[in-house]
């Protein structure tokens, strides 16, 4: 991982590093979105539907899910990361829970 790390810091003082850095964004959120919880949590939700419902109701679903996801990282990421700063140890804990909850619900 280090090695990568390193490779990543080279490259991200480049000409391209924004490009970068968005293609990066994206692969590592298809790959959050293909979580075994997201799956089984949208799964659940779209199986319920009748067939003709199912694609209409799935790309809603997606299109609320990103938007969630994507004001939730602005509000709560942009400014930790711009500020330097770590959410608290408790406030992680607690909003895993909160999400388990929410999945479970």
């Amino acid at each position: 991982m280090a090695t990568l790390d390193g490779w990543l810091e080279g490259v991200l003082h480049g000409s391209a590093s924004l490009e970068i850095i968005l293609l990066i964004s994206v692969l590592l959120g298809l790959r959050h979105a293909t979580d075994p919880d997201h799956l089984a949590a949208v799964t659940a939700l779209i199986a319920s539907e009748h067939e003709r419902n199912r694609a209409r109701k799935a790309s809603l679903m997606g299109l609320l899910w990103g938007m969630g996801h994507g004001t939730t990282l602005v509000l709560l990421g942009l400014p930790l990361v711009l500020l330097g700063r770590y959410l608290p140890e408790a406030i992680q804990q607690a909003a895993e829970v909160a999400i388990g909850g929410i999945i479970v619900f």
